[in-house]
């Protein structure tokens, strides 16, 4: 299949705006699902998710009007895209759903998805299994990670969103490393909430400026997720070791014993702390974006 005949459809945060670009440079177009937000967006898409899909049109961006230009078209699992499903189904065209978040009522239902796409996927196995779902691993940029130089400043480091209870994980995992190593820990609370380790938001790339810094990444993943964060990849591409509180991260191909420290196992975080990094260059090539589209793009290959 031709990579010019493909069209990637994200959600519309400002890191997806910034990793079409990166998508763009394997040969395909990348979009957006929505353009730009404000008030009447939101009312539209609420309207269109609760009481009549069509409307969401409305707020859709350019590549609603693009769509026979395109052979297979990949879009995220998210409440915008319920419309847009129909409308790609209904021109007959390869159509992948991929969910990169723990499934919850903020997606699509399943069965929805499955009635209108082609194929439908899960970044987490036990979603993937429970749902019935294919399964494909989270991907990233080698790109992100062309630093000049990387460093190993003696810090543990976390950036992330405030959930219930990632404060208390975090204050438990200071108090452990307090022996060992500095720890630079960041929640950003919505508005007017202000708490433990409280910060501002910063860009993707002000984030990975820092965390090429230290050489521990730690990664919180939310409640029964089992599926990779960009964390557990950025570890690996910046030569970091990682603690998370992923168990099911020992399922994956990225896991590997020194390098990891899985939160409340009975192993002894000294022998994490003082073990020696292995590098593991062999696997960064899997974990590549053009990689898993190529994965994406065999399914198909098999079917004809």
């Amino acid at each position: 299949m031709d990579r010019n005949k493909i069209l990637f459809i994200s959600a519309s945060s400002p890191e997806e705006v910034e990793f079409n670009n990166y998508r763009k440079q394997y040969g395909i177009s990348a979009c957006e699902i929505i353009d730009k937000k404000n008030f009447f967006t939101k009312v539209i898409l609420f309207l269109g998710y609760y009481i009549f899909s069509p409307l969401l049109y409305l707020v859709y961006g350019k590549w609603k009007r693009e769509i026979d230009k395109y052979e297979l078209i990949i879009i995220n699992s998210r409440r915008p895209s319920k419309y847009a499903l129909k409308m790609i189904a209904k021109k007959k065209k390869k159509l992948v759903v991929v969910y990169w978040n723990k499934i919850t009522k903020e997606e699509l239902n399943t069965d929805f998805c499955k009635k209108y796409a082609d194929a439908v996927y899960s970044f987490d196995l036990k979603d993937s299994r429970e749902y019935k779902l294919l399964f494909c691993d989270t991907y990233t940029f080698s790109c992100l990670y062309d630093f000049e130089e990387v460093t190993n400043n003696n810090y543990a480091y976390y950036f992330g969103k405030y959930k219930v209870g990632r404060d208390e994980i975090l204050k438990k995992l200071d108090n452990q490393l307090k022996n060992y190593m500095e720890v630079d820990f960041n929640l950003v609370y919505d508005s007017n909430q202000n708490g433990l380790y409280a910060s501002e938001r910063i860009t993707y790339n002000d984030y990975l400026n820092k965390a090429k810094k230290v050489n521990v990444i730690v990664e919180i993943v939310s409640n029964n997720q089992s599926g990779l964060t960009l964390r557990s990849l950025e570890a690996l591409y910046l030569g970091k070791k990682l603690i998370t509180n992923n168990k099911d991260i020992v399922n994956y191909k990225i896991y590997n014993k020194n390098n990891t420290f899985i939160l409340d196992e009975d192993a002894n975080i000294t022998n994490f702390v003082n073990c020696r990094f292995e590098t593991i260059n062999s696997i960064k090539e899997y974990y590549e974006f053009d990689n898993w589209l190529e994965r994406i793009i065999s399914k198909f290959k098999e079917k004809e």
